[in-house]
């Protein structure tokens, strides 16, 4: 997964470029199921690096690749 070197203040996120790829984006509500945990928790483990940040895609959408998640998975 390409980023850019720019990031949301606003959201604590990875911007990525309109020009590169991501193969699925896993929004927040899916992410909330998938990990059982509150919104809160989730940002929360985002801000302190227990968890990936999110991305913004073409400056609207906010989530997170699926390959980074699974990535992510594979590590803890």
């Amino acid at each position: 997964m390409l980023f850019t070197s720019n990031k949301s203040k606003e959201h604590n996120c990875n911007v990525v470029s309109e020009r590169q790829p991501v193969d699925r984006i896993i929004r927040i509500d899916e992410m909330i199921r998938l990990l059982n945990v509150s919104r809160v928790t989730l940002y929360r483990w985002s801000r302190n690096g227990t968890f990936i940040k999110p991305i913004i895609y073409n400056n609207r959408t906010i989530g997170w690749a699926q390959r980074d998640y699974e990535d992510w998975l594979n590590r803890v």
